[in-house]
C-alpha cells in the first residue's frame, strides 16, 4: 500500500494544482505589450514638443507610468508561474486598461476616423485593440484559475477571432501608413486663384498667429505650417471649411468669405480648441 506523508499533504502543490498558461493569459500578455508599444511610439513623438513647456511634465509622467505598467504586466503575465494559481492577479490589468480608455474616450473616435494621420491613428488602434486583451483576456483568465480549467483554446473560435482582429489591425495600420505617405507627398489643390496670401503656424498645440486680416472681395491663399509631430485640423464652420493638417507639413488653403466681419477658425481635434487653439480672420 502506498503511503503519503504529512509533509507531502502540506505542500501547496498537492492541494492547489497549477494551471498551465492558457490562451486567455497569452492574450493578456499580447494586449499589454501592444498598448505599451503604442504608448512608447506616442512618447517618442511627443517628448520633443512636450519637454519644451514645463506645464506638460504631468502629461509625460502619466504616459511613462502607463507605458511601464503595461510593459511589466505583459512580462509578468507571460513569465510568472505563480499567477496561474492566483485568480485575483488577472483582474489587475483590467483596471489600468479601462482607465486608459476613459482618459482617451474623447480623442480616440476622432483619431480612428482619420486614418490619413498615421501617427495618431496607429496609436489609437493599438491602444483600442491592445486594451481589449487585458480586459477580455484578464476576465477569462480570472475565471479559468477559479475553475481550474481553460475556457478558450488557441485552435478554437477564440483563436480564430484573435487572428482575425490581428489581421484587421495590421491591415488598417498599413492602409494608414500608405494614406499618410500619399497625403504628405501631394499638395492640396485650390478651388480659386488667391489674390492675397498669408501664413499660419501651428506649434506646441497652438496657433502662433491668432489674428489674421483680409479685405472683403479678396481670395486668401493661406499656407498653414504644422510644426507639431502630430496631426491637427483647420476648421471654419461659417464657410464649411475643414482641412486636415498632417504632422510636420505645410498645407495650402483657399478662403473666400461671403462678406465682411470676423470669422472664427479653430482646430477640430477634440480638446485642442478648448486648450486655446482658436483664432479669428477679420474681413475688412
Amino acid at each position: 500500500m502506498a503511503t503519503v506523508s504529512r509533509q507531502e499533504l502540506s505542500r501547496p502543490d498537492a492541494q492547489e494544482p497549477r494551471l498551465g498558461r492558457t490562451f486567455a493569459m497569452t492574450i493578456v500578455s499580447a494586449g499589454s505589450w501592444a498598448v505599451a508599444a503604442g504608448l512608447a511610439y506616442l512618447l517618442a513623438q511627443l517628448v520633443p514638443t512636450l519637454a519644451t513647456e514645463p506645464g506638460n511634465a504631468p502629461v509625460l509622467v502619466v504616459l511613462v507610468l502607463f507605458t511601464l505598467l503595461f510593459g511589466i504586466t505583459g512580462a509578468v503575465a507571460l513569465t510568472w508561474s505563480g499567477a496561474r494559481r492566483r485568480a485575483w492577479y488577472w483582474l489587475v490589468p483590467v483596471v489600468p486598461a479601462v482607465l486608459l480608455l476613459l482618459l482617451n474616450a474623447r480623442r480616440l473616435p476622432y483619431d480612428i476616423s482619420h486614418p490619413a494621420n498615421p501617427g495618431s491613428f496607429l496609436v489609437a488602434i493599438m491602444v483600442v485593440a491592445g486594451v481589449s486583451g487585458p480586459v477580455i483576456g484578464g476576465i477569462a483568465a480570472f475565471l479559468e484559475v477559479r475553475r481550474g480549467r481553460a475556457i478558450w483554446s488557441g485552435s478554437g473560435r477564440a483563436g480564430w477571432a484573435f487572428t482575425a482582429v490581428t489581421g484587421v489591425v495590421l491591415g488598417a495600420a498599413l492602409t494608414s501608413l500608405l494614406a499618410g505617405a500619399v497625403a504628405s507627398s501631394t499638395t492640396a489643390g485650390v478651388a480659386a486663384t488667391p489674390t492675397t496670401t498669408d501664413v499660419l503656424t501651428v506649434e506646441n498645440t497652438k496657433f502662433v498667429e491668432t489674428h489674421l486680416e483680409m479685405s472683403d472681395g479678396e481670395t486668401l491663399g493661406l499656407f498653414i505650417v504644422n510644426k507639431d509631430p502630430f496631426a491637427h485640423s483647420f476648421d471654419i464652420d461659417s464657410v464649411g471649411l475643414h482641412i486636415e493638417l498632417p504632422p510636420n507639413s505645410t498645407t495650402a488653403v483657399v478662403i473666400e468669405p461671403t462678406g465682411p466681419g470676423e470669422i472664427e477658425f479653430f482646430c477640430g481635434v477634440p480638446g485642442h480648441k478648448a486648450a486655446g487653439m482658436v483664432g479669428t480672420l477679420d474681413v475688412k
